[in-house]
């Protein structure tokens, strides 16, 4: 952004480190609640973005990740606690166990 806030380009982050963040988080002894909105509301709000960023809203783009939370358990027995299981973008799947769509930042 530049001094009148303008978008003057944009790059992106791989989505794999929030996932990793919420594992540390919750690796720590957080709850998933208190993290979530870390990578969520709080970004959004912060920049200012519109009200349905960040949030799950009626009329919002529907960007949603569905994780699995697993148990001490099954974290003992290998893996992490949150995994991904299904994303969608737009309210599209773009990702599910048997399907990755490819997108802007990605080669076809």
């Amino acid at each position: 952004f530049d001094a009148q806030k303008r978008l003057v380009g944009y790059n992106y982050a791989r989505p794999n480190l929030l996932l990793r963040f919420l594992n540390n988080m919750l690796d720590m002894g957080y709850d998933l609640a208190t993290v979530l909105p870390f990578v969520t509301r709080n970004p959004a709000t912060a920049l200012k973005l519109p009200r349905e960023k960040g949030r799950l809203v009626e009329g919002g783009d529907a960007d949603v990740a569905v994780m699995t939370l697993r148990s001490d358990r099954q974290v003992r027995a290998g893996g992490d606690r949150l995994q991904l299981r299904y994303l969608f973008n737009k309210g599209t799947l773009a990702l599910s166990p048997t399907c990755v769509a490819k997108g802007m930042f990605e080669d076809t």
